[in-house]
């Protein structure tokens, strides 16, 4: 799996990524970016807030075989 790389550079093309931000506590979530939000978003349908945005990325790891 890939390291941790700032979220400046994660894909706006609608890729899921693995996104990290901390906040009271450390938050982990399978996002993509939304266009009309102009930021990442859950694909599980949740939203970041504004005080805890994503700060870093990664790609997803494969599927079990």
């Amino acid at each position: 799996m890939s390291e941790w790389q700032p979220i400046e550079t994660a894909p706006k093309d609608g890729s899921e990524i693995l996104a990290f931000a901390r906040g009271n506590r450390d938050f982990y979530g399978v996002a993509q970016w939304a266009e009309a939000q102009a930021a990442f978003n859950s694909v599980a349908g949740w939203f970041w807030t504004f005080a805890i945005r994503p700060t870093h990325w990664m790609p997803l790891p494969e599927p079990p075989k």
